[in-house]
């Protein structure tokens, strides 16, 4: 389960994607998760950490939800594992700006 999700099954797993339990599209977050972390790693290589991750609209939005597209047909769910892959990106640009190396490799 994502941090924020409860072990409950409040849907009893049958949601598509479910706000509290995380629903048959839980087990994705992962998934999500570390492609929003790549997507930090690749655009550090390319520009910099010196400004901030992007708010979550625009062309910031527009690709966490491309990045998760082909993990469900579900608009919601989509919705979800994009907001989630995008906070896991602004998670990971934090530590690269703090000096963690980027993929694992010095910069």
């Amino acid at each position: 389960m994502a941090v924020g999700f409860t072990n409950s099954t409040c849907c009893d797993g049958t949601a598509e994607w479910c706000d509290t339990c995380g629903g048959r599209t839980g087990p994705l977050i992962g998934t999500a998760g570390c492609r929003g972390s790549f997507w930090a790693d690749d655009v550090a290589r390319k520009v910099g950490v010196a400004h901030n991750w992007p708010e979550y609209s625009g062309k910031a939005l527009t690709i966490a939800i491309r990045k998760v597209l082909d993990l469900t047909r579900d608009a919601r769910a989509r919705d979800g594992l994009a907001r989630y892959c995008w906070k896991s990106a602004g998670e990971r640009w934090r530590e690269l700006q703090a000096g963690a190396p980027v993929n694992g490799r010095g910069r």
